[in-house]
């Protein structure tokens, strides 16, 4: 008998991929011995590539802020990444994003599965924009459940009836298990979205007043290199470089830059709990099992929470994450920390 074979098309940030990951757990529990491989950007590939559910991880290069022969480049590389997913012959290509714009559905097209399911945006598209075989799923706007949950919506069209998918961890990267491991706490520092940025001053309480909270206490601050000045990747630097010279005779305090995601995922390995703006961060350390204080602006909560159960998400009062204080992320890490969740 041969396995079914599954190709998981996500395409969008790092967040979007570590969310689609309990559909992928729910699927193998639903499915058996299926083969289920990824097709997402280079940017998320190191998600993928650690989800051992995986056979293969298929990743192409973003064109969108490429330039010249770079762009071509790109282009051409995609389509050869895409006719070779042709070549493989799926039984079932799953879009969990919206199939609304015209190169998604051009894509689905040349893949040419078995069968297709995703999201669409409503009004639904004409059965003539649709691709063959595909089946479309309604993309709610309003009584929207957790991203995560949303896309096990997708369980109608694939009319498999999906098990609950377990709790994290859903990568293969955490070894540290021993009870008596130091405590190691991560604050990470960036976010690509204004409202989102935390200011340096409330970092600096921040670090100081997790220090106090147990003398054993270590600390991990990372941060997206660059500066924040720059309009595709924000990044950090600067404001790492000054939090760096306020604690240089704090050997409890380690700061490192994640230079690439593997880096980031290296990193948050060794934590116990993680402070984050909202953000692919965030979702990766969930996607670890480890539990997070995620600090919200303007984004939904609700909708955009980690997977996982063991987290506590503050948001600012004013749609900024500047409006929420040191002292109440110190309250919520405590709880993290030191209660059962």
């Amino acid at each position: 008998m041969m396995r079914m074979k599954i190709l998981i098309y996500r395409k969008d940030n790092i967040g979007d991929l570590v969310l689609t990951l309990p559909l992928v757990f729910s699927l193998r529990a639903s499915c058996g011995e299926c083969e289920i491989d990824a097709f997402t950007s280079s940017y998320s590939r190191a998600v993928a590539e650690h989800c051992p559910l995986f056979r293969t991880v298929y990743a192409y290069r973003k064109s969108k802020h490429l330039r010249g022969w770079a762009k071509l480049r790109a282009l051409l590389d995609r389509l050869v990444v895409i006719l070779k997913l042709r070549e493989n012959r799926y039984d079932l290509l799953i879009f969990p994003g919206n199939l609304g714009q015209n190169k998604n559905r051009w894509v689905v097209r040349i893949i040419n599965a078995q069968r297709s399911v995703g999201f669409f945006d409503e009004p639904p598209l004409g059965p003539s924009r649709l691709p063959a075989k595909f089946t479309a799923v309604p993309n709610r706007k309003t009584n929207r459940q957790a991203e995560w949950r949303e896309i096990l919506r997708l369980s109608v069209a694939l009319r498999v009836n999906l098990s609950e998918p377990p709790e994290p961890p859903y990568l293969e990267l955490r070894t540290k298990s021993a009870a008596d491991q130091p405590i190691v706490v991560g604050i990470h520092l960036s976010a690509r979205r204004p409202s989102q940025r935390w200011a340096r001053a409330h970092f600096f309480e921040l670090i100081h007043g997790v220090l106090k909270l147990n003398p054993q206490i270590k600390i991990v601050v990372t941060w997206s290199p660059g500066t924040s000045s720059n309009p595709v990747h924000p990044g950090d630097d600067e404001a790492a470089k000054s939090l760096r010279q306020l604690f240089l005779e704090e050997s409890r305090v380690e700061f490192h830059s994640s230079q690439s995601l593997d880096d980031l995922l290296a990193i948050q390995r060794r934590l116990t709990a993680l402070i984050t703006p909202d953000g692919g961060a965030m979702h990766c350390a969930a996607a670890l099992g480890i539990r997070c204080v995620a600090l919200f602006g303007d984004s939904d909560p609700k909708r955009w929470a980690p997977v996982g159960r063991a987290h506590i998400l503050l948001q600012g009062s004013s749609g900024h994450v500047d409006s929420i204080q040191p002292e109440q992320v110190l309250a919520a890490l405590s709880k993290v920390l030191y209660s059962s969740l």
